[in-house]
This record gives structure tokens, C-alpha cells and sequence, in this order.
């Protein structure tokens, strides 16, 4: 059995319906070398008792401020940092309380984690199988592959529920300050991708995805994805790709080589319809698939 010490980063809110499913399988991993840390987000439904009844069976460590509610991005970081700054961990595992873990998901992660030597940020993540509330299968994450920066900006392949992160990751996305509306996960991926760090996608599925009408994020298909964006409207997906490039820019996070990329990305978004005409062109600037790279520089040049 590996020794190494897995802190899984759960942030709750309202999650009683589901959250038994979820512990039953965080306890019936193959590594069994893992500690619950958890965060509720104000719950009115039983979730810090259903919680709180688990950690006294198989151990864990509640933070404290329950009730004081900081959103899904905050509640994550929250956990991160604590994680980060107790000194107890060796490996970083976000966790969805909506979710069945299948039981090699930690040691997959963890075993591609070791290929990754001395102090290079790593950041792992895999498939899944998407459910209904039921957990019946209705279909499963399709596969992707990494490309090279600025891609993560263009769209995030990292599901959170699925990453796991090494500790000069794990102190870099807890020490960085992400931008007004994103996520969690795809900040995560976007910081470690801008740091030179390492992008592992594997392609086992590794969990259920629970999809059931109330999830913080889902899936969806492109037709879905095309709704919620007319319905956001065209420039929401430019205002955040300007406040992540900033927010990269105003901290200490990239490399030489990606700052370049980010700051000819900073004058094109400022040079009007031209200077976006040139962005969707850069190398690497696109998404996983011909037909989403087409309503990404759509996006861009409309909004």
C-alpha cells in the first residue's frame, strides 16, 4: 500500500439527498492512506450531521465557519489552503458531494502522479461516467487530449471532481488569486498550464457524474453550451477570458515565455474588432473540437 497521504477536499452545501453515496465510495477506495476535509456552505438539509457522523467513523477534519456562506470558488480555496498549509498531505483531491467515486480513482491518480519529478507543478484529472440522479448511465465524458498554452483559456478540459493536484500545485493555486467568475477547476488548470506546469488527462473514467437538476456546474451538449451562451449573452465569455489573463498578469504565476503570450493576448483584447480578428488566430488558442473552436472565435469576434 502507498504511503502517501491524500487530502480530499470536499465543499458541501445542501447535500444530504446525496452525499451517502458519495462517502460510501470514499471509503471503499483501494488507497486507503486518505483524510475528509470539509467545508458546509451554510446547509439547511442535514449535510454537516451526515458529515459529522462519517468523520467519527473513518476520521476527517471539519473547518471551521460553517454557515458563512463563500461560494463554490472560496469554499474550495478555502480547503486548499488549509490542506496546503497543515503540512499533513502529500497529494491535493477535489470532491463534488454529488458524485460516486469508483474505487481505483485515487490510486490512478496517484501512480500518474509519480512520473512527475522535483518541484514542477502537476495537475491530474480524468473521465467519467455521466448519470442521472439515479446514477443510470446516460452517457460518459469524452476523451481529450492537452495542447499547449494559451488553450486553457479557451476552454477547460480539468473536471473538478476528477483532480488531483501535487503539493507545488497545490501551493500555487492556493496562494493565487483568481478572477470574479470563474471556477475552481478551470482556474486551477489555467494556473498550472500558465506556470509551465504539467497537464495529465487520463483517459479512464474514474467516477459517476451525477447530473440531477441542482448542480453548482453541469454538462451539456454543444446546442446546450450554444443556449447558455446566447443566453449570457456574447461578450460574458470575453469578460472572463480579459480578467483571467489579468489576473494572471497581476501575479507572480507564469513563465517568461507564457507571459509573452499573455500580454500580446492583453493588446489584441484592448484593439477592438482587429485585435480580436488576430486573437482567435494565435497558435494553440482553440478548443478540443473543430465546431467549439468555431463558436469560440464566434464569441470573441461578437462580443
Amino acid at each position: 500500500m502507498s504511503a502517501e497521504r491524500v487530502a480530499i477536499l470536499l465543499a458541501t452545501y445542501n447535500g444530504a439527498s446525496y452525499l451517502p453515496a458519495l462517502l460510501d465510495s470514499l471509503s471503499e477506495q483501494s488507497h486507503t492512506g486518505w483524510t475528509l476535509l470539509w467545508r458546509d456552505d451554510g446547509s439547511t438539509d442535514g449535510t454537516p450531521e451526515l458529515l459529522r457522523a462519517f468523520c467519527a467513523r473513518h476520521g476527517g477534519i471539519e473547518l471551521a465557519g460553517q454557515g458563512q456562506r463563500l461560494g463554490v470558488m472560496e469554499n474550495f480555496l478555502t480547503l486548499l489552503r488549509y490542506a496546503v498549509g497543515s503540512s499533513m498531505f502529500d497529494r491535493f483531491a477535489f470532491c463534488d458531494q454529488d458524485d460516486v467515486w469508483l474505487p481505483h480513482k485515487l490510486d490512478r491518480a496517484l501512480t500518474h502522479l509519480r512520473g512527475v519529478q522535483g518541484e514542477r507543478p502537476a495537475l491530474y484529472c480524468a473521465r467519467w461516467v455521466l448519470t442521472d440522479a439515479a446514477l443510470s448511465r446516460v452517457g460518459e465524458a469524452p476523451a481529450v487530449h492537452t495542447v499547449g498554452f494559451p488553450a486553457p483559456l479557451a476552454q477547460n478540459i480539468a473536471t473538478g471532481c476528477t483532480i488531483m493536484l501535487n503539493p507545488p500545485a497545490a501551493a500555487l493555486i492556493g496562494r493565487a488569486i483568481p478572477p470574479r467568475g470563474s471556477v475552481h477547476d478551470w482556474w486551477a488548470y489555467i494556473a498550472v498550464s500558465s506556470a509551465g506546469g504539467t497537464i495529465i488527462v487520463d483517459q479512464e473514467k474514474v467516477l459517476l457524474y451525477r447530473q440531477h437538476g441542482g448542480n453548482t456546474v453541469g454538462v451539456s451538449s454543444f446546442v446546450g453550451r450554444l443556449r447558455n451562451a446566447l443566453q449570457r449573452g456574447m461578450g460574458a465569455f470575453v469578460t472572463l477570458l480579459r480578467a483571467h489573463v489579468r489576473s494572471l498578469l497581476d501575479q507572480d504565476i507564469a513563465t517568461a515565455e507564457t507571459r509573452a503570450i499573455l500580454e500580446h493576448m492583453s493588446r489584441q483584447l484592448q484593439r477592438g474588432f482587429a485585435g480580436r480578428w488576430r486573437l482567435i488566430w494565435m497558435p494553440e488558442f482553440r478548443r478540443q473540437t473543430v465546431i467549439d473552436t468555431l463558436a469560440l472565435r464566434i464569441w470573441i469576434l461578437l462580443g
